[in-house]
C-alpha cells in the first residue's frame, strides 16, 4: 500500500537514524541514568565481612605450612628471620602475593563478562545475567567490588609494618571510593552522578586488578628465585614497563570518559573525581619508580 505522506516517513527514518548515531557518538557514561547498584546495602557489608575472614584464613593456611610445603628450602629462607631482618617483610610479601593473586584471579574470571556488558556492551545495573531473573549484572559487580575491598582491607591489617605511605593512601582512597558508589547506589539516588560514580569504579577497579593480577605472579617468582640477579632485572624491567603503559591507557581512556560526560557532573563531582584519580594515578607511577630502582639494584649484583 503506499504512503499517502511518505516525506514523514522518511523523516521519521532520519530523526530516528540521527538520534541512533548521536547515542552512538557518547560514551555509555554520559547516557548513564539513575539506577540502584544493590538491593540491600545489609547484604554487601555481610559480604564484605566474609571475604575479610576468608583472606585471613587462607593467609593463616598459607603461613601454617602449605608455603613450606609448596617451595620447600625457598620459604624456610625468608621464614628464618634470624639471619636477616629483612626477611619477615619477604615472608609477608609472599604470603600477600599468593593471596591476591588467587583473589584477583578469581574476580576476573566471575566479573570479565558482567563488567565489559557493564561499561562497554548494552548491559545495565538491573540487565538479569544470563537470562536469570533472580541475579543482575549489579548484584555480581555489587559483590564483587565488596570482595575486592575486603582483599585491601586485607592488605593494609596486613602489613601494617611495612606498608609504605604511598601506597596505604592508594589503599585508603579505594576503598573510600569504592565504598561511597556503593553507599549512593544502594540507596538509589535519584542522582545519575551515583551510577557514574560506580561506573568509574568499575573501569578502575578493572584497570588496577588487570595491572596487579600478573605483577603478583611474578613478584611470587621473583621471591623464589630471589637469587638470580639476571632474571630479577628483566623482571624488574618488565614490571615498570608494564605498571607505565597501564597508568596511560587508564588516564587516557579516563580522560575521554569525563570529557564526554563532564555536562553531566555536579559541581562538587567536577572537582572530587579528577582529584582522586590524580592521586590514584600518581601511586601507579610511584610503584613504576620502585620496580625501577630494583631494577637498578639488580644490575648492580650481575
Amino acid at each position: 500500500m503506499p504512503l499517502l505522506f511518505p516525506h514523514v516517513a522518511h523523516a521519521h527514518r532520519d530523526s530516528a537514524s540521527l538520534a541512533s548515531r548521536e547515542s552512538e557518538s557518547h560514551a555509555k557514561i554520559a547516557l548513564m541514568q539513575p539506577s540502584q547498584i544493590a538491593r540491600d546495602g545489609t547484604d554487601l557489608a555481610l559480604i564484605l565481612t566474609c571475604a575479610l575472614i576468608l583472606y585471613s584464613l587462607f593467609a593463616g593456611v598459607l603461613q601454617r605450612g602449605l608455603l613450606r610445603k609448596l617451595y620447600g628450602g625457598a620459604y624456610d629462607g625468608l621464614e628464618d628471620t634470624a639471619s636477616s631482618k629483612g626477611n619477615e617483610r619477604q615472608r609477608i610479601s609472599f604470603t600477600y602475593h599468593h593471596v591476591a593473586s588467587i583473589s584477583f584471579g578469581i574476580i576476573l574470571l566471575i566479573g570479565a563478562y558482567p563488567a565489559i556488558s557493564f561499561t562497554c556492551g548494552s548491559g545495565t545495573l538491573p540487565t538479569p545475567l544470563n537470562g536469570t531473573s533472580g541475579i543482575t549484572i549489579g548484584d555480581i559487580l555489587s559483590i564483587l567490588v565488596q570482595v575486592y575491598c575486603g582483599y585491601y582491607l586485607f592488605e593494609v591489617t596486613f602489613r601494617s609494618r611495612y606498608i609504605s605511605f604511598v601506597a596505604l593512601a592508594h589503599h585508603i582512597g579505594l576503598l573510600i571510593i569504592a565504598q561511597t558508589a556503593a553507599v549512593l547506589g544502594s540507596r538509589a539516588s535519584k542522582s545519575a552522578e551515583a551510577t557514574k560514580e560506580f561506573y568509574l569504579c568499575v573501569v578502575w577497579g578493572a584497570f588496577d586488578i588487570v595491572t596487579e593480577f600478573p605483577l603478583h605472579i611474578v613478584l611470587i617468582i621473583w621471591r623464589i628465585k630471589r637469587r638470580n640477579s639476571r632474571l630479577c632485572y628483566k623482571i624488574a624491567c618488565g614490571c615498570t614497563a608494564w605498571v607505565l603503559a597501564m597508568a596511560f591507557t587508564e588516564t587516557i581512556i579516563t580522560a575521554w570518559l569525563l570529557a564526554q560526560s563532564w555536562a553531566g557532573w555536579q559541581l562538587q563531582w567536577q572537582i572530587i573525581t579528577p582529584t582522586i584519580f590524580t592521586l590514584w594515578i600518581c601511586t601507579q607511577l610511584y610503584g613504576a619508580a620502585i620496580f625501577l630502582r630494583m631494577a637498578r639494584q639488580q644490575r648492580t649484583l650481575q
